[in-house]
């Protein structure tokens, strides 16, 4: 009699893949942590290498420097292109990538456990900037 069949280990620290269907009628990924090495048009070819129709490039500075949004032909290419780009390091950097929904808002395919706001909540953090706004 064969042994039950085991069921596979998640891939790369993902709980399931359950947690990989995108939302629903979404094909645009976030890409995060490309490296600063490559230029916009490497991390453009990059993308498309791996299915991506358009891709976006945001500026090397700022909140959301070395990220691009790619978007891709259907639901399953993205899911196959998320699959093969999350967590891959390239040149030093490991990528994350994650299903873009609404600005600002992002639904990750394998949430980190540092990542709970209630633990950044508790934290006393100081805003100088802010600070210095309410002071005229």
């Amino acid at each position: 009699m064969a042994a039950p069949e085991q069921p596979l280990p998640a891939a790369r620290g993902c709980p399931s893949s359950a947690s990989l269907s995108p939302p629903r009628g979404d094909r645009t990924l976030l890409v995060r942590h490309l490296p600063a090495e490559l230029t916009a048009e490497e991390k453009e070819d990059l993308l498309k290498y791996f299915g991506a129709q358009s891709v976006r490039v945001l500026s090397d500075k700022g909140r959301l420097k070395h990220t691009a949004f790619a978007t891709f032909p259907n639901e399953k290419a993205a899911v196959k292109a998320l699959t093969r780009l999350h967590q891959l390091k390239l040149l030093g950097h490991t990528l994350v990538v994650e299903f873009a929904r609404e600005q600002d808002e992002v639904h990750s395919p394998c949430p980190s456990a540092g990542t709970d706001k209630k633990k950044r909540s508790e934290e006393p953090v100081e805003d100088d900037k802010e600070k210095k706004n309410l002071v005229v």
